[in-house]
C-alpha cells in the first residue's frame, strides 16, 4: 500500500511506451542542460546585485527596521503585505547577512532554485522526456520568473508553493494509510503561511479529488482524504484570522487594479466574454515569457507563428491531459477557475506578477501538448516545435545576460548608483535635497550603506497647489531655502508620478505634463531664479542627481559719472 504513495522521479506514465533509447537519452540531456541554464541565469543576476526598485524598497524598509513581532502586525511600512513565514525568513536573512540587497534577495533566490529542483520529479512524473524538457525549459528560462527569483517580493515563494502542492498531490493522492495522509495534511497546511495564493491550488486539489472519489464511489479514499483537506482549511482559517484578514482593503489599490482590468467583469457583456481569453493570452507573456516581439524581421508572420505555437500547444495539452490524466486535468483546471472566481468577487486581481503562482499549471498544459505533437513526428523533426516554443524566453534571457541593463524592463532602477554618485562627490556643507518621490529609496539606502550625508526630505506640494507652475514654484523655493549659502543636490526620479495611497490621475492638473517635462521645468526654475550653475549631473534612465553650485554674483551695473 505504501509503495503506491511513493513518487519516483524516474517513473512516468509514459515509461510503458516503447521508445528508442537514443531519443529518450537526448531529451534527458536537454532536460538537465536547461535546468543548469536556469540555475546559472538566476545566480548571475543575483551576484550582479542590481539596485532595488521602488516596490522592493517599500518592503525592504520594513525588513531592515522591524523585528519578528512587528512584522507580524498588519501595519507594515508603505502598506506592504506578504505572507508571515516569508517575512520572517527574509528578516532572518537580514540578521545573518546584513541589510544590503543580496541578503534581502537570498530567500527569493532559494525559493526559485527550490522550485526548479522540485519541478524535476513533478515534470518527469507527468510528462514524457520530451515534454519534461520543454516544461523545464519554460520554467528555467522565462524572464519574468527569473526576475522574481531575485526580487525581494513574495512571488518566487508563491511559485515554489504551487510546485510543492503539485509534488505532494502526485505523491499522496492515492494514499489511504494515515501516516502519508498526515504528512500531506501538515505539508499543505504549512503552505498557506508561506504563500497567499497556495490556497487556490490546495482547494483545487481538494475539490478535484473529492469529486473524483464521489464519481467513482471510492468511499474509503473520499472519507480519509477529507482529513488533510479539512486540515488545510483549518490552517487557512487560522492564518486568515491572525494575519491575512487583518489587512484592510485599500480603496486606492482596488481602484488601481480596476484600471488595469484585473478583475473579471460579472455583467453579461462582451467585455466579460473577452476577459478570460485576453488574460489567458497575456499569461503567455507574463509570467511565461513565451511572446517575443520580432519587429526587426520586418514581417508579422514570425510574430504570428510564435503566438500560435503556445496557444496551440495549450489547447492540445488540455485535450491530452483530459484524455490520459483526467484527475490531474481537473486539479490544474480548478486552480485556474478558482483564481478567476476570486477575481470576479474582487478578492484577487489577475495581473502580471500576481499570477506567477499559476506558471507551473500553464507549463504542464503547454508542455503536454508539445510532447503529444512532438512524439508523433519523425525523430529528425522533434526539435522544431520545442525550439519555436522556447525561442522567445531563451532569446530574452540571453539578451539580459549580455546586457543586464535590460533585466526587469521598467523595473530596472539606479537608486543606489545615484546615492553613491553623490557620496563620492560630497563636500562638507553640501545640502542633499530629495524630491518627495525619492524619500523611500533614501530611507533604505541610508541604513544599508554608509552614506556621508543626511538628506533633506522634500515636501509633497501637490495638495497645496492648484496648477503646475505653483507646484514648481513651491518646490523650487523650498530647495532654495534649504540650500542657501551651500552647494545643493537635487535628487528625483521621473518614473514615479505618485506614491502609495495615491489615486492615478489625481490631482488632474499634475498629470497634464509628463514627469520628464515637469522636472526639466523645475531645474530651469532653480537655475534662473537662484542663479546657480549646474556643476555635476547623474542620469541613468529616469533617476537624476543634479549638483547646483553656489549662486553666481550678479555683475554690478556701471554708472557713468558726469
Amino acid at each position: 500500500m505504501a509503495i503506491s504513495t511513493t513518487l519516483s522521479s524516474t517513473t512516468s506514465i509514459y515509461s510503458s511506451r516503447q521508445r528508442p533509447t537514443q531519443r529518450i537519452l537526448n531529451w534527458q540531456v536537454v532536460f538537465w542542460l536547461l535546468l543548469s541554464c536556469g540555475v546559472a541565469i538566476r545566480l548571475f543576476h543575483f551576484f550582479d546585485n542590481r539596485s532595488l526598485w521602488i516596490d522592493e524598497v517599500y518592503v525592504a524598509n520594513s525588513l531592515i527596521r522591524m523585528n519578528f513581532g512587528q512584522l507580524a502586525q498588519p501595519a507594515l511600512e508603505y502598506e506592504q503585505k506578504a505572507p508571515i513565514l516569508f517575512l520572517w525568513l527574509c528578516r532572518l536573512s537580514v540578521l545573518l547577512f546584513g541589510k544590503q540587497e543580496m541578503a534581502l534577495r537570498l530567500v527569493p533566490l532559494l525559493c526559485s532554485l527550490g522550485a526548479l529542483a522540485l519541478f524535476v520529479p513533478v515534470s518527469r512524473r507527468v510528462l514524457s522526456p520530451l515534454g519534461a524538457a520543454v516544461a523545464m525549459g519554460m520554467l528555467a528560462l522565462a524572464p519574468p520568473l527569473v526576475y522574481h527569483s531575485v526580487e525581494i517580493k513574495q512571488y518566487s515563494a508563491e511559485l515554489l508553493a504551487t510546485v510543492v502542492a503539485l509534488y505532494l498531490y502526485l505523491r499522496f493522492h492515492t494514499a489511504q494509510q494515515w501516516r502519508p495522509l498526515l504528512l500531506w495534511a501538515v505539508g499543505g497546511a504549512a503552505l498557506v503561511w508561506f504563500s497567499y495564493a497556495s490556497i487556490f491550488v490546495l482547494m483545487a486539489i481538494a475539490g478535484a479529488l473529492s469529486l473524483w472519489h464521489l464519481w467513482r464511489r471510492d468511499w474509503p479514499r473520499f472519507w480519509r482524504q477529507l482529513v488533510p483537506f479539512a486540515f488545510w482549511l483549518l490552517s487557512f482559517a487560522l492564518n486568515y484570522l491572525l494575519f491575512t484578514g487583518r489587512y484592510t482593503e485599500s480603496g486606492w489599490l482596488v481602484y488601481w487594479f480596476e484600471t488595469l482590468d484585473a478583475f473579471m467583469p460579472v455583467a453579461a457583456t462582451r467585455a466579460a466574454v473577452r476577459w478570460p481569453f485576453y488574460q489567458l493570452y497575456m499569461a503567455l507573456d507574463y509570467p511565461l515569457g513565451l511572446l517575443l516581439d520580432l519587429r526587426i524581421l520586418g514581417s508579422t508572420l514570425p510574430r504570428l507563428v510564435l503566438r500560435i505555437v503556445p496557444l496551440g500547444c495549450l489547447a492540445v495539452g488540455a485535450f491530452v491531459l483530459f484524455r490520459r490524466q483526467r484527475q490531474l486535468f481537473l486539479v490544474l483546471l480548478f486552480a485556474i477557475l478558482l483564481t478567476v472566481v476570486a477575481s470576479a468577487l474582487r478578492k484577487y486581481p489577475v495581473y502580471e506578477r500576481l499570477v506567477v503562482f499559476l506558471a507551473p499549471v500553464f507549463i504542464l498544459f503547454i508542455a503536454s501538448g508539445c510532447a503529444a505533437i512532438g512524439n508523433r513526428v519523425r525523430a529528425g523533426w522533434q526539435w522544431v516545435l520545442p525550439l519555436l516554443l522556447l525561442l522567445p524566453p531563451l532569446a530574452a534571457s540571453a539578451r539580459q545576460l549580455a546586457d543586464p541593463g535590460l533585466f526587469g524592463g521598467y523595473k530596472k532602477s539606479y537608486f543606489r548608483e545615484a546615492f553613491q554618485f553623490i557620496n563620492d562627490r560630497y563636500q562638507p556643507g553640501d545640502v542633499v535635497y530629495l524630491n518627495w518621490n525619492h524619500v523611500p529609496p533614501y530611507r533604505y539606502y541610508k541604513l544599508a550603506y554608509p552614506l556621508k550625508y543626511n538628506a533633506i526630505l522634500g515636501h509633497d506640494y501637490r495638495p497645496a497647489s492648484h496648477n503646475i507652475p505653483t507646484y514648481i514654484d513651491k518646490t523650487a523655493d523650498e530647495f532654495a531655502t534649504a540650500t542657501q549659502g551651500h552647494r545643493g543636490w537635487l535628487v528625483y526620479d521621473e518614473l514615479y508620478k505618485g506614491t502609495i495611497g495615491d489615486y492615478d490621475g489625481k490631482p488632474a492638473w499634475y498629470y497634464l505634463e509628463s514627469d520628464t517635462v515637469l522636472f526639466q521645468r523645475l531645474n530651469r526654475r532653480i537655475m534662473t531664479t537662484t542663479h546657480r550653475p549646474r556643476q555635476a549631473s547623474y542620469r541613468m534612465r529616469t533617476t537624476h542627481a543634479n549638483l547646483f553650485g553656489l549662486p553666481r554674483r550678479r555683475p554690478i551695473p556701471h554708472v557713468q559719472q558726469n
